[in-house]
């Protein structure tokens, strides 16, 4: 039996990283984390998730506590050069994960707490050790990291080698996993550059309470609050600019003042740095036992604001893939699906975040004129849909089609559950769900199905109103809302990145939706599976 210093190493201690620790550590698993700087950022690069990145952060640490000094945007508008409206969206209203649909908050407050909750679930995080080389066989991977040469006096500094199951670069667009393994990267041909300057509020400033972008083909430039104290603008950087000479604070100073007429009496600038923008997507994100996350396998622009969302998407579905077949409960063949659920879903917001610069930067006075008069006349096609999940782990009919809603995000409401009032996740558990509505969900299945279900973790419960029904009573309704609106549904299973796997709408045929799950998940049966063994006996104590 191979010897194994921990399940996952992790590469990398940013979003992607603290995000995949944290929620790795929480099912149980020996997770060492080797981050080469010697502390965690301590400054915002994503200012806004969106409601699902909100409910992942909720499973990776407190939620509260990380959106602590957050603000909840209510509209976004795009405004000519004239500072004139042209088009607003409207943010008001909750996401379905159960909170707002854009929320701006400080990056730092969220790692903090990830960081927190990865330590104090058990994870090894080594910050200041640099990996210098990774390697992997049939079994498993062998990292070898480095003490970076910090109060050494220039000598020779620490190393170790350490052995694990799998290896996942969460090391960012300038991955050292990711070079090291070969792994290719697609170039969408889109390159963009900003001028980012982060400032305090000085005194109240109501005309900056909402975010904008303001669509001047002289230079677009973008307002989004970041929580209620902190702000930050955004300048397209133009070719004939001198990088340098944009870094001095004055030159922040004297753009606040062009873009909005700020004054030193309005802000005080804190951090002032240039961001670099491409659109870059790994083909591969998966040789053998390693794995990319996060900018390692993909970059977008800013756009949409979804690459900070993406990155915890990828954690959160690797994750709880890692979690069975580490297990035992699921064939390595699952984590094959990783990629193949993540990848396209990202393609659309790569590719969606690259036409929108295009369009909102627009530097040719005639065509941005054209823009403008189209968002105005409502000539503009309304933006594409949020993508679904197309392909992995969902249950499929006999002639091979998606379920009807497979692939969607599940909802998630405020329930009373044991005595608790709260999120469902919170209050009812984080994992996969099987929920009835106002109705037993397990009435149908038999002893061995039912005996899976909790194999893998799923929670069954009953969510209605009445209160003498033994499970979850709903508070605000948004339960009801969600099943009566998708044909009177009966029952869902949704699983632990809160996709619906699949659902039904009379009782009698979630047998075949269980059969389903249970066939995708390549689950053992008994205690004869050598391979289950071998996994589940590696994992010594660390369930």
């Amino acid at each position: 039996m191979a010897d194994f210093d921990f399940d996952v190493v992790i590469c990398g201690y940013g979003l992607a990283g603290l995000s995949l620790a944290s929620v790795l550590s929480r099912l149980g698993h020996r997770v060492c984390v080797l981050e080469k700087f010697p502390s965690l950022y301590g400054a915002p690069r994503l200012i806004s998730v969106d409601g699902e990145g909100a409910r992942i952060l909720q499973a990776a640490g407190d939620i509260d506590r990380s959106l602590r000094v957050s603000a909840v945007p209510r509209h976004y508008s795009l405004l000519d050069a004239d500072r004139e409206l042209i088009t607003r969206v409207d943010w008001r209203g909750l996401h379905m994960c159960g909170f707002a649909g854009r929320i701006c908050f400080y990056q730092p407050d969220a790692e903090q707490e990830m960081d927190e909750a990865a330590r104090a679930r058990g994870a090894d995080v080594n910050q200041g050790w640099e990996v210098i080389s990774a390697d992997q066989n049939a079994s498993g991977v062998t990292v070898v990291a480095r003490k970076r040469n910090v109060g050494y006096g220039g000598g020779d500094t620490p190393s170790r080698s350490i052995r694990a199951r799998y290896l996942v670069g969460a090391d960012g667009a300038r991955s050292f996993i990711r070079e090291t393994f070969g792994f290719e990267r697609e170039d969408f041909g889109f390159q963009s550059a900003f001028l980012s300057v982060d400032c305090d509020r000085l005194k109240p400033l109501p005309q900056l309470d909402q975010p904008f972008s303001i669509c001047d083909p002289g230079r677009n430039i973008t307002y989004i609050p970041i929580g209620r104290k902190r702000m930050r603008f955004e300048f397209v950087i133009n070719p004939d600019d001198d990088h340098n000479e944009l870094l001095v604070p004055e030159v922040g100073y004297d753009f606040l003042a062009q873009a909005w007429g700020l004054t030193r009496e309005d802000v005080n600038i804190y951090r002032q740095v240039i961001y670099k923008f491409e659109g870059k997507l790994a083909p591969s994100w998966r040789k053998g036992r390693v794995f990319l996350v996060g900018d390692a396998a993909h970059l977008m622009p800013p756009f949409l604001g979804q690459g900070g969302c993406a990155a915890l998407r990828d954690s959160i579905n690797l994750a709880w893939k890692m979690h069975l077949v580490l297990g035992g409960v699921s064939d390595e063949a699952l984590l094959d699906t990783y990629q193949e659920e993540r990848k396209p879903h990202v393609r659309v917001h790569i590719e969606g975040s690259i036409a929108l610069g295009r369009l909102a930067c627009e530097t040719d006075p005639v065509k941005a004129a054209e823009r403008d008069r189209m968002y105005r006349a409502g000539e503009m096609p309304p933006p594409p849909p949020d993508p679904t999940l197309v392909g992995g782990v969902l249950y499929r009919d006999e002639n091979g089609e998606l379920g009807r809603y497979a692939g969607e995000l599940m909802e998630q409401g405020i329930v009373k559950y044991r005595g608790e009032i709260g999120r469902f996740d919170d209050v009812v558990g984080w994992g996969f769900h099987l929920i009835g509505w106002e109705c037993d969900p397990l009435a149908t299945l038999n002893a061995e199905q039912r005996a899976f279900l909790e194999s893998i973790g799923c929670t069954a419960i009953t969510v209605g109103h009445d209160p003498d029904v033994e499970g979850a009573l709903e508070i605000d309704r948004a339960y009801e809302a969600f099943f009566t609106d998708r044909e009177s549904m009966r029952a869902v299973i949704s699983r632990p990145d809160f996709y619906i796997f699949g659902a039904v709408w009379n009782l009698d045929d979630l047998p075949a939706i269980v059969e389903s799950l249970r066939a995708q998940l390549f689950a053992t049966k008994g205690s004869g599976d050598a391979r289950a063994l071998e996994h589940a006996g590696d994992q010594g104590a660390s369930h």
